[in-house]
């Protein structure tokens, strides 16, 4: 009677939480750990409490419950004290067995079968997930370190898993891409061999928005992304299953999907989390739904409202809500890059500045090393260092931008190509500020290799075609041109501009461009952009990657924007070739390989800026 009583009270919890009835859901749940007869009886209890505080965007608390429940019940698994201590010594062991086997060893482990240890894999599962989320380090790395230590001891599990994947996570902030990927491929593998899907939710995130990201397309990563969705969906996570959705968008729109699109998507993602009552990151879709309304002309761009984000709470979360200093980070990065950026396309430089400066002084942004968060709000840094720089003349503008170029080309060597054409717009800009003026053709071979390979043409670029970056490559080697008394050549940058915006969909660009630039447009020029281009612009839902978009009526998702944008080039001959060379060593004609080289058509042009950087890219323009 007991067992059964048990199993109909934590149905009835887990149906309360599942549907956000909170409150009911807490009060059944206390009720059953009073009368439950072991700590093991409640701790399936507990961790639905813990998933639901979650939910509710209460993670300090998710993580308290979490902790004090593996603390008292599950004695040995969560250190009392001398945490820091534990994490270096099971770091340190860990680092040395994973050295001394191959992944076939651990994938040829037993499976764990004990109840007691696959409950305090899944309770400090639940204290990771919760904990990365909300920049608790210490929490999630002890969380990790355990989880690892139980498997090796116990056996894998689908929970082992998500542990290798944060250990990978680990190892990309610590520099280490090689062994990232390794751990990342690992995680997929366990998933596969333990049929593992609650799991799988914040793996297919984790591993292409961190790890995957740095060298592969953005269809794969997206794809990684539906898929997590509609596994965590599945199993009734629908926080991991928002998380995914929300990631694929971001990853979406950094890659230049169509607007309006997404904007679309957003809502879908809004209106599911309203559906389920998931609180957790609904800051983040606010910044993005903003932003978007703003690019798309729904909504008039409040310079004063941009001016003041970040100063206070409210100024964020646009309510009274209170965000502890960690949950506020992401909706504070996110919304700061989507105005730098409008600052950037309207010429609004110096609050551009301030907010970068204000984003610098609020946030450590190497705290995430997600790919696609570092590369885009390092490059707008460095776009607004060039234009502060052109106008003040001021040497520390230089110098920011000098060394953020130096860290893309470091990415590209060390990490993976993915962000070759985000390193090669900034090494565009810095030729524009250091070349003198009467070599302006040196300059104009640089842009050109940027737009191209940033246009996706050839492999290995082709997934790229950010029509984005693009247009607004495009307008600063307009700008450029137009400053060295170039008007003409200045011309046919900005109608590519126009052209690459209009694809884009960004609506209050294209005006704002009709009125400032319009005696530079050349119309055949922009007629035929728009006929060359290759394709429909039709979704085709037949391809990997795209868009999560979400059928409220009859609860599915469907992929409705999987095509990579792909962009024929009316400067370059179908036979040419673009080869490039970023990197110490390897290449250079100078001494001890100190020299860069970038050809194209066989033409070849010095890296001035003589830093010696030297990654082998090549890229076939047919």
């Amino acid at each position: 009677q007991y067992d059964l009583t048990l199993r109909l009270h934590r149905v009835t919890t887990n149906a309360e939480l599942a549907q956000g009835n909170y409150e009911a859901g807490y009060k059944l749940g206390d009720e059953l750990c009073k009368h439950s007869k072991t700590p093991i009886d409640a701790l399936p209890t507990i961790i639905s409490k813990a998933v639901a505080l979650s939910n509710e965007n209460k993670r300090t608390q998710s993580i308290e419950c979490a902790v004090q429940a593996a603390q008292t019940m599950l004695l040995g698994v969560y250190p009392k004290r001398s945490v820091v201590w534990t994490i270096i010594k099971e770091l340190v062991w860990i680092k040395s067995y994973f050295r001394r086997h191959e992944d076939k060893d651990i994938l040829a482990m037993p499976l764990m079968t004990d109840p007691k240890h696959l409950l305090s894999m899944q309770l400090l599962g639940q204290i990771i997930s919760s904990a990365i989320q909300s920049k608790r380090n210490t929490e999630w790395l002890v969380a990790m370190v355990k989880s690892i230590r139980l498997t090796i001891k116990h056996g894998i599990c689908e929970h082992s898993a998500l542990a290798i994947t944060f250990l990978g996570l680990l190892s990309v902030g610590l520099g280490d891409s090689k062994g990232a990927t390794r751990f990342a491929n690992l995680s997929i593998s366990i998933l596969e061999r333990t049929n593992g899907e609650r799991t799988k939710g914040f793996i297919y995130v984790v591993c292409p928005a961190a790890i995957y990201g740095w060298s592969e397309p953005s269809a794969f990563c997206i794809d990684y992304m539906h898929q997590g969705y509609h596994a965590a969906m599945g199993c009734g996570d629908t926080e991991a299953g928002s998380v995914c959705a929300l990631t694929a968008n971001i990853t979406a729109y950094n890659n230049g999907y169509p607007l309006n699109d997404l904007y679309k998507a957003f809502v879908g993602v809004e209106d599911e989390m309203k559906l389920y009552k998931v609180d957790s990151n609904k800051q983040v879709l606010l910044q993005f739904k903003n932003g978007l309304s703003m690019l798309l002309g729904r909504k008039p761009i409040d310079w004063d409202e941009i001016e003041h984000f970040g100063d206070t709470d409210r100024s964020i979360t646009e309510s009274d809500e209170v965000l502890d200093e960690n949950e506020i980070m992401y909706p504070l990065i996110y919304g700061c890059t989507f105005r730098i950026l409008i600052c950037m396309l309207f010429s609004k430089f110096e609050l551009a500045e301030k907010l970068c400066t204000k984003l610098q002084q609020k946030v450590n942004l190497k705290q995430d090393p997600g790919y696609e968060l570092q590369t885009s709000t390092y490059m707008c840094i460095g776009l607004v260092s060039t234009a502060i720089y052109r106008q003040t003349k001021r040497n520390k503008h230089l110098q920011v931008l000098r060394k953020l170029k130096k860290m893309f080309v470091n990415y590209c060597k060390t990490k993976g190509k993915s962000c070759t054409n985000r390193t090669l717009i900034l090494r565009a800009e810095l030729k524009s500020l250091t070349t003198k003026s009467q070599d302006w053709r040196t300059v104009k071979r640089a842009y050109d290799l940027a737009i191209t390979v940033t246009t996706g043409l050839g492999e290995p670029f082709k997934s790229i075609g950010h029509p984005n970056e693009a247009g607004l490559t495009s307008e600063l080697a307009g700008n450029y041109f137009l400053s060295v008394g170039q008007p003409k050549l200045a011309g046919r940058y900005f109608t590519s501009a126009l052209y690459f915006y209009q694809r884009w969909g960004a609506t209050a660009k294209v005006d704002h461009f009709h009125v400032h630039r319009k005696k530079y447009i050349d119309q055949n020029q922009l007629r035929e952009l728009h006929q060359s281009r290759p394709g429909s612009a039709k979704p085709s839902p037949s391809s990997p990657g795209g868009i999560i978009q979400f059928d409220m009526d009859n609860g599915s998702c469907q992929n409705d924007l999987a095509y990579s944008l792909i962009y024929s080039s009316t400067t370059q001959s179908s036979s040419s070739v673009a080869t490039m060379t970023i990197g110490a060593g390897g290449g250079g004609s100078g001494k001890g390989g100190r020299s860069t080289n970038i050809s194209t058509d066989g033409k070849s042009f010095d890296d001035e800026d003589g830093d010696g950087d030297n990654v082998s890219v090549l890229s076939d323009m047919s």
